[in-house]
This record gives C-alpha cells, structure tokens and sequence, in this order.
C-alpha cells in the first residue's frame, strides 16, 4: 500500500478519543455563548464624535450656579417622541421633571410640554449616630440619573445638602406612568407610588442613578440597579407584576460591586442595563473625568454569565469608549442609553443647564 494511503482501520478513533473531542467541542461551544464581542463591537464601533442638538422649550427656571440637569431620557408616544430631563435647583430647594414634544411650535419651542415638581414627601429616617428617628428638612428634592422601562419612568431623588448622608436612607424613588403622552392629545405623565421607595446607601454614598430590567429569571423578577461613583448595588423585586408601581422589593441588595475602570478614575453620573445576543445582562457606566472633566468615558461591565450573577464583588470593564462630545453636553450631568436594536446601541449626554432657551443633548450611534 503506498505510505501515503490510509487504510480503514487508522481512520478509526478510540472511545477516549472521542469522549476528549466531544468535551473539547463543549469547551469550545460554551466558549462562544460567553462571548459577548457583538455587544462589545456595538459600544466601540460608535463614532467617538457627537450629533449635537438643542431642545428648546420654556422654563421659568434661570440659569444659576445652583441649577442643573443630571440625566437624559427619550420616550417614544403616538406620534411624537418626548425627551425627559431631571432638573433641579439646589438653592431653590426643588426639583423638576421636564417633559418636551420632539414637535416644535413655529417659533422652535416644543409643542407639547409638561413640567412636573418632584413631590416634597416628608420622610423620618434613622440616625446613624443613635439609631433614633429624626425629620430631614429640607426634602429629598434633588432628582437624578432616572430609567424608563416599558411605560414606567423610575426617577431617584436624593437631598440637596450632604448633611443627609448621615442618615441610612440615600434616596427615594419616584415611579411615573408615562402612558398618557401616548395619547392623541399628550397629557402630563402620572405619579402612581405617593409613597415612595425608600432606599438605603449604597456602600455608604449618595446615589447618583438607577437602572431596571426584568431577567429571564424564575417567576420574571425585575431588577434594579443603583449606582453612586464607583458601586453598583443589585436588588431583586421580591413578587412579579406587570404594574411595576406595585412590586415589592427586596429591602436589602443581593449583589454588591465595585467598578474599576482601567484608569481607575470613574464616578459614573448615569448608567444603562443591556443584554448580549445570549441573553446575559451587562450594565455600561457614564462617566466625564480627566483633566477638567474633558473627556468622557462609557464603560462596560458583565454582571451575568450563562443567567449567573458574578460572584466576584470587584468588577472591570470588558471596553470602554471615549466619547467627544460639544455644545457644554457631558456625562457628567446626563447621560443616557437607548436599546436601537439587537447589538446596537445609541448613548446620549446632556447640557449643565437650561441656557438660551433649552437643553443641549448630544447623541453618539
């Protein structure tokens, strides 16, 4: 038989050999469902480079070293997409809600507008000096980072002065039906938890934003995240409901993680929940820092594999992308994320404050 020929017996495999090609095959097969390089691509291939736009509307609100806006949302309604900004004036003691038709008026102003005062609920809190109740005056009135899911905008409100960080609870949240800017007249949007949720600090900060999401989970539990700086607490809705203004919620977190981006620089002002094509949850932090606060960063992070939350409490960024933007827009008082699609994604971030006759919002695709 010539040497180069190969007869039927050396063709045939072991029962071992094939129980290591089957396992190599698994290995190889797992390997590429943790994959999460679309979702990887979806963040870095975003041109660096900004769309910029202003949004005008009215506000009676006057540009002031104590004025600003921390967050940025879009809501599609029946014919006109609404742009949301949390704004507050800390020397005023308030804090607003802006709601704005992308329909504009002859003169550039938005044509639906609808301005809500975040509720001045008066609270009793735990000292943490002696354990005993106490009143904190003035409210929580600072509204800040904020997430809309399905037709629900969940808006985090903390106090204004730092004073409040001696107390347990960091902030309360504030849950909005935005259902009624659906209609064919737009109305204003509903407060529907008078009482709010009553949140406690996470790892000992104040809060800075909020994201929520439903797993693929038994019983289809949401999920909240909440954000100061660097940490990320997890809660768990302890019952399921499609009115998400009556879940319950876990009172203490399950998942406890601290942020570590490559610079080790990040205190992230917003935050967004996505899924890979695997249905694994990862969370992309926003950020401005460096020198002046000149460069702005999203970060991402995996918190699930394979349905499985992280058991590692310190987490690093699998990509981060810095991002230019113009106009005043920085993360550093809004950012935002919009699920475009599977795998792509469009990130936002805001002006300081309402100047010239409305609010700057940058858009990254």
């Amino acid at each position: 038989m010539p040497e180069d020929e190969i007869s039927p017996e050396d063709d045939v495999i072991s029962e071992e050999e094939e129980e290591l090609q089957e396992e190599d095959l698994v290995e190889e097969e797992e390997e590429k469902e943790a994959d999460p390089s679309l979702l990887v691509s979806a963040l870095t291939d975003i041109n660096e480079n900004s769309n910029s736009r202003k949004i005008k509307f009215k506000f009676s609100d006057p540009k002031s070293a104590t004025s600003h806006c921390q967050g940025y949302a879009r809501y599609k309604g029946t014919g006109y997409d609404f742009h949301l900004f949390p704004y507050s004036n800390v020397a005023g003691r308030y804090g607003y809600l802006l709601v704005e038709s992308d329909a504009t008026n002859s003169d550039g102003t938005a044509r639906h507008q609808f301005t809500l005062q975040v509720p001045k609920t008066e609270i009793t809190y735990k000292q943490v000096s002696n354990n005993k109740d106490a009143k904190h005056d003035p409210h929580f009135n600072h509204p800040c980072g904020f997430q809309i899911f399905d037709d629900y905008l969940l808006v985090p409100v903390i106090p204004y002065q730092n004073t409040a960080m001696s107390f347990y609870d960091a902030a309360v949240i504030y849950i909005y039906d935005l259902s009624p800017l659906k209609g064919s007249t737009p109305k204003a949007p509903v407060l529907i938890n008078e009482n709010p949720i009553k949140i406690p600090k996470v790892n000992g900060a104040s809060l800075s934003c909020i994201g929520v999401t439903q797993m693929q989970m038994p019983g289809g539990r949401y999920v909240m995240g909440l954000m100061t700086d660097r940490n990320l607490d997890i809660y768990f809705s302890s019952d399921y409901s499609h009115d998400l203004g009556s879940v319950k919620w876990e009172s203490e977190p399950t998942y406890k993680y601290s942020l570590h981006a490559s610079d080790g620089d990040n205190h992230y002002q917003g935050m967004g929940f996505v899924f890979d094509d695997q249905k694994d949850l990862f969370v992309v932090g926003f950020d401005t820092r460096g020198g002046a606060y000149r460069h702005d960063y999203a970060d991402l992070y995996r918190l699930t594999e394979k349905g499985e939350f992280m058991t590692a409490s310190e987490l690093k960024t699998i990509a981060e992308k810095h991002l230019i933007g113009k106009d005043g827009a920085r993360f550093l008082y809004g950012g935002g994320l919009e699920i475009l699609g599977e795998n792509q994604i469009r990130i936002y971030s805001t002006e300081e404050y309402h100047s010239s006759g409305g609010i700057t919002i940058n858009w990254f695709d």
